[in-house]
């Protein structure tokens, strides 16, 4: 019997968002007639509702990015050479595999070979560095099977903390896009874990 999903806000008859403990699937907007169901009940019972017309681009462009900001009592030296070294995504980015650098210095150019496992799926990334601009951005390309990424790391500082805002774009492409609702639910949990474990991994620098 597949395990039950957990509402992650909201009451138990309309749900703002619910995710699965054992698969990941999250819907938004779903009404349901409990709390607890399981992931395939929520998948046959959640109706996304999408705006059209001149809502619809909003909707789009909202629903492919997640963007979450920290602040951390460390320099920003400290966090910015940790950051910008890409491959420590395997410490504090949960849905990551594996990163390994496959060329360059570290900066413009730099390459990086991702692994990431989310809703039970293993995805292949590779991811370019475009921007690198010393304590103030740090900015990535990537692509998958049926998706780009444009991954933005903006710093600053009062000189004894540092705020991190991450954003990360997902542009599905090809019959991906007809999944674009789904994957949205889906990144808006996922940003706050990944938010929760860059934070804990700043602090121990």
């Amino acid at each position: 019997m597949a395990r039950a999903c957990r509402p992650i806000e909201g009451s138990a008859r309309t749900l703002r968002a619910h995710a699965c403990l054992r698969c990941g699937f999250a819907a938004r907007d779903a009404t349901l007639p409990r709390s607890q169901l399981s992931c395939v009940e929520l998948k046959s019972a959640w109706r996304p509702s999408v705006p059209t017309g001149a809502d619809a681009h909003g909707y789009r462009e909202r629903m492919s990015s997640v963007e979450r900001t920290i602040t951390v009592d460390r320099p920003v030296e400290a966090v910015w050479t940790y950051l910008t070294d890409f491959s420590t995504t395997e410490q504090w980015d949960p849905p990551t595999v594996s990163t390994v650098r496959t060329s360059g210095d570290g900066g413009v150019g730099t390459t990086y070979r991702n692994v990431s496992k989310v809703l039970g799926h293993e995805a292949t990334v590779d991811y370019e560095v475009v921007a690198y601009e010393p304590y103030e951005r740090f900015e990535l390309v990537g692509s998958a099977s049926g998706l780009d990424l444009h991954d933005t790391m903006s710093f600053s500082s009062d000189g004894t903390s540092t705020t991190v805002t991450y954003r990360a774009e997902f542009t599905p492409r090809g019959a991906a896009k007809l999944a674009t609702p789904l994957i949205a639910g889906g990144i808006e949990v996922l940003g706050s874990r990944v938010a929760s474990s860059l934070e804990e991994h700043l602090l121990a620098l």
